[in-house]
């Protein structure tokens, strides 16, 4: 595959679908302003399916993926007029849908329908028509493996068994869902673990490390994931929330996801690790190698 139109550009950003059973690798050009080359990889083969170019903002929030992977949305904010989102099936553009600006995110919640954040309001948009089919008075909806689906009434405040939690600051960084209840990572603050009546269990010992940007929860080994502001990944013991093991991962600005009950990581430089207590395992996935 190597050498079939791809061209060395800025790193990578990821948007993983609801089930991570498909990843949109994205990379901006520098000099081509919201214009994103985008691969699409069928996991747990990491097989790459397509590779297209798309419009788009070069944030993770703003690019969604459909589990079976063929419909990728990208998404662009705009101050004043009118955003755009585009929904492309298999690389080809089939929606250039201008009905919103301050877009905050996208997200699929089936193949056919896309959830869009857009002033504290979440749109449900049929990706054949455009046609908006629902709307609901929140933020965002997470989609929790282990459960109901949480509900952010506001980006700082999670709607959750009956109750509304409350950030101590002005926004959420990560919300997921947990087998008993839910860890919510705070801006300027710790990752918070919640049990599944809405009521706080721990607050991280990890604030020396940084806000938490990207947590993933490990059931078998009953350990968090976490990756920090200040490009540092710590290790979270889920029954206390303390720090078991800290360790640097070069590139900073990856992504934690769970196959099969396996952690892996894409990193921003295209490669893909296995990844335990001890640091990163095996390279199962190199997009490199592809680029020619």
């Amino acid at each position: 595959m190597k050498g079939y139109g791809r061209k060395s550009m800025d790193f990578i950003v990821f948007s993983a679908s609801n089930n991570s059973n498909s990843i949109a690798l994205c990379r901006r050009d520098k000099d081509k302003e919201d214009y994103l080359e985008i691969d699409v990889v069928k996991i747990p083969e990491f097989k790459v399916l397509y590779h297209f170019n798309a419009h788009g903002d070069w944030q993770d929030h703003r690019i969604a993926i459909s589990d079976d992977g063929e419909y990728v949305a990208t998404s662009i904010w705009e101050d004043f007029g009118k955003g755009h989102v585009h929904v492309y099936k298999n690389g080809c553009e089939v929606l250039d849908s201008r009905k919103f600006n301050r877009i905050d995110r996208i997200a699929f919640s089936d193949r056919n329908d896309l959830r869009i954040m857009h002033k504290e309001k979440t749109y449900l948009m049929d990706v054949s028509s455009g046609e908006i089919k629902d709307v609901q008075n929140y933020y965002d909806m997470i989609h929790n493996a282990f459960g109901e689906d949480i509900i952010l009434k506001h980006d700082n405040m999670i709607y959750y068994a009956g109750k509304k939690i409350k950030s101590s600051t002005f926004a959420y960084f990560d919300v997921i869902g947990t087998p008993d209840g839910l860890l919510a990572s705070e801006v300027s603050n710790c990752l918070i673990r919640y049990d599944a009546s809405g009521n706080k269990v721990w607050e991280s010992a990890t604030r020396e490390y940084g806000h938490i940007i990207n947590a993933m929860y490990d059931s078998i080994h009953k350990v968090i994931y976490c990756y920090t502001f200040r490009g540092v990944s710590i290790i979270v013991d889920y029954d206390s929330g303390e720090v078991i093991k800290s360790f640097n991962i070069e590139p900073a600005g990856f992504m934690f996801f769970l196959i099969d009950e396996q952690i892996y990581i894409f990193k921003p430089d295209g490669k893909c690790f296995k990844v335990d207590q001890n640091g990163l395992g095996d390279l199962v996935f190199d997009l490199d190698s592809l680029v020619g």
